[in-house]
């Protein structure tokens, strides 16, 4: 018998992005939620930029940035990882 090989179903390009970034999204609002009931974004503006003019606003806006920037790039990282082992999985049972 002459199998085909199956091929990885193909997710849409929105589907994808929108897997790395609702999650991230979650988390960063998480994070963003414990940081500033800890730590008074005007207080971390004194002690990193001061020279800088920046509203407790524009403090709450730029963590929550940041940490979805750095979740979205693990959760980046995880579907890099994951697609590369289908891939290797798939190019080996060709054998």
């Amino acid at each position: 018998m002459n199998e085909q090989p199956q091929q990885p179903l193909s997710r849409p390009l929105a589907q994808r992005v929108a897997a790395i970034l609702w999650p991230s999204f979650l988390c960063a609002g998480i994070a963003t939620m414990v940081l500033f009931a800890l730590i008074d974004p005007v207080d971390l503006h004194a002690i990193s930029f001061p020279e800088w003019k920046l509203s407790r606003t524009a403090g709450y806006s730029i963590g929550f940035f940041m940490f979805w920037l750095v979740t979205a790039a693990a959760s980046t990282g995880t579907w890099l990882l994951l697609r590369r082992s289908a891939v290797l999985n798939q190019a080996g049972s060709n054998h």
